[in-house]
């Protein structure tokens, strides 16, 4: 990953999702670093002047998709129930999933019912998988990578929390999954969806956070640095931290 990337973003990450419904389901490792918050103080916001502090509470995760096979069925059925409810939810005494085949495919659309329909049924999200995995390896893979996530930026959020998901309770099904998100990661996807695809779908976003997280906590002629190299990324930034300072601060403490 490139630098901005180490403290910002995850390991586990979007892998190979093959097939989506239709296949098996692998995830691997996205290549990211092991990044997660950056705790910079009182100060909420990403900019607090020139000489304010940032806090950048709630990890993020980034990484490389891929997607074989036909486009999936993006029906759901229900399972034990007599009742439909909304897409992952339940219906009677059954739980809704969506299609699927294979060994890895069928474990993370039970065990996670509401994240893989979440990704199953939003375009964005399968159409990243297969951008990512058509992404070359070597020195212009994460530009590939980052390009996916600018063109599909809407499939970002519901692609990494399918991706965590499946990456422990159907561990033994899909060998090659990554580690789980953390706690902190899973509620900042899962609380502020539009504000994380937007900053990672934004490589300012990501330069500015990797930036901030390279400078000591009270360094703030580092930070105002940073914020004078980074413009475009301090708003998009500035969502993520505002969206997850309520509901995530206890998960990200």
């Amino acid at each position: 990953m490139r630098n901005s990337a180490s403290g910002f973003l995850v390991a586990a990450m979007i892998g190979t999702l093959s097939g989506a419904c239709d296949s098996d389901v692998e995830v691997v490792d996205g290549g990211g670093g092991s990044g997660g918050a950056q705790e910079g103080g009182s100060a909420s916001s990403v900019q607090g002047g020139a000489g304010g502090e940032s806090s950048a509470q709630g990890g993020a995760s980034q990484g490389g998709a891929g997607m074989g096979g036909r486009s999936p069925d993006t029906t759901t059925s229900a399972q034990g129930g007599s009742s439909s409810s909304d897409v992952g939810g339940s219906s009677g005494t059954g739980t809704m999933i969506c299609d699927s085949q294979g060994p890895c495919g069928d474990c993370v659309a039970q065990a996670c019912p509401e994240v893989w329909c979440g990704c199953v049924n939003n375009p964005d999200c399968l159409q990243l998988f297969g951008c990512t995995a058509a992404c070359p390896s070597g020195p212009e893979h994460e530009a590939c990578i980052q390009s996916c996530m600018s063109t599909y930026p809407d499939g970002i959020s519901d692609a990494v929390l399918a991706t965590g998901c499946a990456s422990d309770p159907c561990s033994d099904s899909c060998p090659q999954a990554g580690n789980p998100l953390t706690p902190c990661e899973e509620c900042t996807y899962s609380t502020c969806p539009d504000a994380m695809n937007t900053c990672l779908a934004n490589s300012e976003c990501l330069d500015l956070y990797g930036c901030l997280s390279a400078c000591g906590q009270n360094d703030l002629s580092c930070h105002q640095g940073c914020y004078n190299d980074h413009p475009d990324g301090i708003e998009p930034l500035e969502d993520v931290l505002d969206c997850t300072s309520g509901p995530c601060e206890d998960s990200c403490n």
